[in-house]
């Protein structure tokens, strides 16, 4: 194959390369499963926008780098509930979190409005791994990371959840992770509703 030089090329940059030529788009109507399709898409990503902010609380060391890629299969995979055009994720199936610690996390309650109550019991001699908790709420479109909020010998927590307002739909993932930041618990799904 001869080779050219491209820029002594009589039509450079012209006539070097082969542009191939753009469809305009298509005039045909979207058919309900492509609109059912983009539906699903467009919740998926929104939600993803939210939990890409709290990777860096969410992994450990020497895992965020392939960790955005994974989140996002692991979020478009979890399925969703209800019917066109109302679809909502299926968060119970989403885990944010690896699992090499025990996570032990027995209930969440609304102990006043806006105030969780987090619960859980010891696991044998890991007394100082921290909790951290990533909450989305769902009816203002809005998710907060919340670090290091209590220490696994404490037992529970109350945590005031920002921005919240009564019949707000809440989802909570709590998990624990070790002081030297190297392994974390499969993080525990909570939905907050009243």
């Amino acid at each position: 194959m001869k080779r050219i030089n491209r820029i002594s090329h009589q039509f450079f940059p012209f006539g070097v390369f082969k542009y191939k030529r753009k469809r305009g788009p298509s005039q045909k109507p979207p058919t309900i499963a492509q609109l059912e399709q983009r539906k699903k898409f467009g919740i998926a990503a929104k939600f993803l926008m939210h939990v890409r902010s709290a990777i860096p609380a969410i992994t450990c060391k020497r895992k965020r780098r392939d960790y955005d890629s994974y989140l996002a299969k692991m979020v478009h995979g979890c399925g969703f509930t209800g019917v066109f055009p109302d679809y909502e994720l299926d968060y119970t199936n989403l885990n944010l979190t690896s699992s090499r610690l025990e996570a032990a996390i027995y209930e969440a309650i609304w102990c006043a409005e806006g105030v969780v109550q987090i619960s859980w019991e010891m696991w044998q001699f890991q007394d100082n791994d921290d909790v951290f908790l990533f909450a989305y709420n769902a009816t203002a479109e809005r998710s907060y990371t919340l670090c290091k909020i209590a220490v696994r010998c404490d037992l529970k927590v109350q945590v005031e959840i920002p921005g919240y307002c009564v019949g707000d739909i809440v989802h909570l993932w709590v998990f624990f992770k070790s002081t030297d930041n190297r392994s974390s618990s499969e993080s525990v799904y909570f939905k907050m509703d009243t």
